[in-house]
């Protein structure tokens, strides 16, 4: 990092992704995803400090920290109840980037992201669906849940378009702005599991076994009121299309991987 800063000089935007990623590990190790998530945090922020004070920092965060819901669109006014060490924990260094913000007047943007999927991604419910539905074809998967909660989803690319849209966008001296990073639009698990499979063309019974998660909220959708308004952001990869191109990506991966 010395020798980049030598060279380039501070940066002016920091855009910080590290940390925890995953709710089922944060309750296996739940040590272990605090200093994932928090250590990160506060090295990045001890960098801006010392390094580079005038630089923006956007935060990657999570909708894991508004816990369950209703089935109500979640805004970034509502209460964060958080139900997992992982949202916990997010929602910890979000108080840490707040904190900066009011003591030192670090100008920062905190993205809570609702339910990613895209090209690339080799776990959470895509992948597994996929690998387990090319080995029972013509059985049948079973799934946990009801099939009826709701999830808000969004490709990785239009995920990238808000990160860039938010390093160009100054939040006022000592109120960080705090954006939903979704598409605003509420789909069933059952839905997208029945259009991830028509897209490969794998006929399986799908069966729900009734039994949630801990952790797992029935419903997460996102009010993106301020997305749209402030970022003037609108989503060109709908599900569809995603989840076809997620199909390509993942037949590609396994034929590599098959013996020859």
């Amino acid at each position: 990092m010395a020798t980049a800063l030598n060279h380039h000089g501070p940066p002016e935007v920091l855009v910080h992704a590290a940390g925890g990623a995953s709710v089922g590990r944060s309750w296996e190790d739940p040590k272990g995803d605090f200093d994932l998530s928090l250590g990160s945090t506060a090295e990045v922020l001890d960098f801006l400090r010392h390094e580079a004070p005038e630089a923006r920092l956007v935060y990657v965060s999570s909708a894991a920290v508004y816990g369950g819901s209703g089935g109500e669109l979640l805004s970034e006014q509502d209460a964060c109840v958080p139900v997992s060490p992982y949202g916990v924990h997010k929602a910890a260094c979000e108080q840490l980037v707040l904190g900066d913000a009011r003591m030192r007047g670090l100008q920062a943007t905190i993205i809570r992201f609702f339910s990613l999927f895209g090209d690339g991604l080799r776990k959470q419910i895509l992948w597994d669906v996929l690998n387990r539905a090319y080995d029972t074809s013509g059985s049948h998967l079973e799934l946990w849940g009801t099939g009826d909660e709701t999830r808000d989803f969004l490709h990785a690319r239009d995920a990238g378009r808000i990160i860039s849209a938010a390093a160009t966008t100054h939040s006022a001296p000592l109120d960080p702005l705090i954006l939903n990073g979704a598409s605003g639009t509420a789909v069933t698990i059952r839905s997208l599991i029945e259009r991830l499979l028509r897209a490969t063309g794998v006929e399986t019974q799908i069966e729900f076994n009734g039994k949630s998660r801990i952790g797992d909220p029935l419903h997460l959708t996102a009010n993106t009121n301020k997305l749209s308004s402030i970022l003037k952001f609108e989503t060109k990869t709908d599900l569809d299309q995603g989840l076809a191109q997620y199909v390509d990506w993942f037949n590609k991966v396994k034929d590599s991987a098959s013996p020859r």
